[in-house]
């Protein structure tokens, strides 16, 4: 059989492409508060955040939705053994406790995952919300960010998964010009994927990621891209095994008198494709594409 299809989660194969439809979220599904944090931020400043919480008691999470005020760039959530007291610090945007469950952009939609598939949470360990927050008015601005969970029961879930960001860090964009970058990941775990959350900055136009094995390619994503909306959209249910490669290409119009690199800031730029994926890896970043 293709190992393309993986029949036993009932996502249906699209023919050569990725799905250009965002992941529905289960219309009976009921939304609890996991971490949230309240911030401000003064005129005109850029700051990432990083708030710890531990888990209280273990949770099965079928889905996620953000809490994301305006001046929220993006959050990265991720959970791992506790290193630190809870509360919120000060940090820097790559920040991580461990594997990454959960990432938004400007605009990012609730998503669940598919049916047999989830995030288990267990009590005593703690989560970690980077918050990457930027005020580009001219007034102290302020809010709530972070993460809402839809939650499951154990028995509903036969393997966990988890993120990973797949792109590239190489990036040069010259004044006035349009450009692609090409990137991604070279799998070293067998893994099937499920969704993909396209993320650029301000210049991006468009985003392509496609799985290469077995001597082809499937369409994950071939869409254009909306800072705006930065949406999870399903794919096909591709299993990948050790030596397989997801590429990832970006496309970026420098409308600028300068050239742009890869960073951090709202005022750089980024190409990442933050790939769902079962079961769960561990790996939060994969950008080794040759």
């Amino acid at each position: 059989m293709n190992r393309y299809v993986v029949a036993s989660f009932g996502a249906a194969i699209l023919a050569g492409c990725g799905s250009e439809e965002p992941v529905e979220p289960a219309a009976d599904a009921v939304w609890e508060t996991l971490i949230e944090h309240e911030w401000s931020l003064e005129p005109a400043t850029e700051e990432f955040l990083c708030v710890r919480q531990t888990v209280e008691r273990d949770m099965v999470v079928r889905g996620f939705s953000a809490i994301a005020a305006e001046g929220t760039h993006h959050t990265v959530l991720s959970v791992g053994e506790p290193t630190e007291p809870d509360g919120a610090s000060a940090c820097t945007g790559n920040a991580a406790i461990g594997p990454l469950i959960y990432g938004t952009g400007v605009g990012t939609d609730p998503m669940m995952m598919p049916e047999g598939v989830g995030v288990r949470l267990e009590a005593g360990q703690q989560l970690m919300l980077n918050l990457h927050l930027y005020n580009t008015t001219g007034e102290t601005r302020g809010g709530i960010s972070g993460t809402r969970v839809a939650l499951g029961e154990p028995e509903e879930i036969a393997e966990d998964a988890d993120g990973t960001l797949m792109g590239t860090l190489d990036i040069s964009l010259p004044p006035g010009m349009t450009t692609t970058v090409v990137g991604g990941c070279v799998v070293d775990e067998p893994s099937t994927v499920f969704s993909v959350l396209p993320h650029m900055h301000t210049l991006g136009k468009h985003m392509r990621v496609v799985a290469e094995a077995d001597g082809s390619e499937v369409v994950l994503f071939d869409g254009d891209y909306d800072f705006e909306a930065q949406r999870n959209y399903d794919t096909p249910p591709v299993a990948l095994e050790p030596g397989d490669r997801v590429r990832v290409e970006c496309t970026y119009d420098n409308t600028t008198s300068n050239e742009v690199h890869f960073g951090d800031s709202t005022d750089s730029e980024m190409c990442f494709a933050a790939v769902g994926r079962h079961p769960a890896t561990g790996q939060p970043l994969c950008v080794n594409y040759q």
